[in-house]
């Protein structure tokens, strides 16, 4: 898992402040961690506010004032050891990929990782370190497939290269492109329909590719990133923009990064990662004996981990 610093904080902290500082006549390699901010008369309190709101955005937290004790808050060795904290769950109930309002309410006890997981709108202005990445493609790269047939490709494209970026982008439809385009990285995931050793249909093959997104998601919550998976793209004008050979077809895309403040969103997108989250009662889609007869083990609806 891809660790924040103290130094990585201070180097976003500083960053901030750099104006600032210089008008003082400071740089950022001079300034001591016992250095208070407001006493300097670096920046005034609504100042700590705007810089607090930075943070927050910049390392998709939410930090809590009644955590803080005074120093916390203005000096910047203890500020900058509370975000690293606070950035990694270290004991104060950060969580860096869910909020309370998203996490699943389950009836039978599941992983964390999968009950933290959801898709949201929102996405921090953060860039996804290339390690982190490469890893979620690993797992990808392990998920179960019919003869091992691995039918799966990805197409990748980060905010840091603006031009392929655009270029991706414009292969959603518009409705995802509104708030894609904040994502730092978005992907196509382009599946091979047929076997390459006999040229055969795979009927598993789009099954596969999401046994890979599954794969892929549970790393990425992991690492405190999310990941929002599309439909809503346009395969005609991927297969254009990036040569896709026949025989292979662009299916979904997804929009991966930290998470972001939905207050960033248009309406309807903020209210949807606002809302929490309903699934299907259990009796509803497991059965026995027939279509539509529930199993018995989900005819009583439990809790056995309340």
């Amino acid at each position: 898992m891809s660790q924040v610093s103290i130094d990585d904080v201070r180097a976003v902290v500083l960053g901030q402040l750099e104006v600032a500082l210089g008008a003082r006549g400071l740089k950022s390699q001079d300034v001591p961690d016992d250095f208070d901010l407001l006493t300097e008369g670096v920046i005034d309190s609504l100042g700590i506010v705007t810089l607090i709101t930075a943070v927050e955005q910049h390392f998709a937290i939410q930090i809590d004032f009644e955590e803080l004790a005074p120093e916390q808050l203005t000096v910047i060795g203890p500020f900058c050891r509370y975000v690293a904290a606070k950035s990694q769950g270290n004991g104060d109930g950060a969580n860096r990929s869910v909020t309370p309002e998203k996490a699943a309410s389950t009836d039978y006890p599941i992983h964390d990782l999968l009950a933290d997981r959801w898709s949201p709108y929102a996405f921090a202005d953060r860039p996804v370190p290339p390690a982190d990445l490469l890893s979620l493609f690993e797992a990808a790269r392990w998920a179960p497939s019919s003869y091992n047939e691995q039918p799966w490709s990805y197409i990748v494209a980060s905010r840091e290269d603006p031009d392929q970026f655009r270029r991706m982008l414009s292969c959603l439809i518009e409705w995802n492109q509104v708030w894609a385009k904040t994502a730092p990285v978005l992907t196509l995931c382009v599946v091979s329909l047929r076997f390459r050793s006999t040229g055969l249909p795979n009927r598993a093959a789009v099954h596969d590719i999401g046994l890979a997104y599954a794969n892929l998601v549970v790393e990425a919550t992991s690492r405190g990133l999310s990941v929002h998976q599309m439909i809503g793209i346009i395969p005609d004008k991927a297969r254009e923009t990036y040569a896709i050979p026949e025989g292979h077809q662009a299916w979904t895309a997804m929009a991966l990064g930290y998470l972001g403040n939905p207050a960033s969103l248009p309406d309807p997108f903020r209210e949807r990662d606002l809302t929490p989250r309903r699934r299907k009662l259990l009796h509803e889609f497991v059965f026995s004996g027939k279509w539509g007869t529930p199993t018995s083990l989900a005819l009583e609806r439990k809790n056995p981990a309340a």
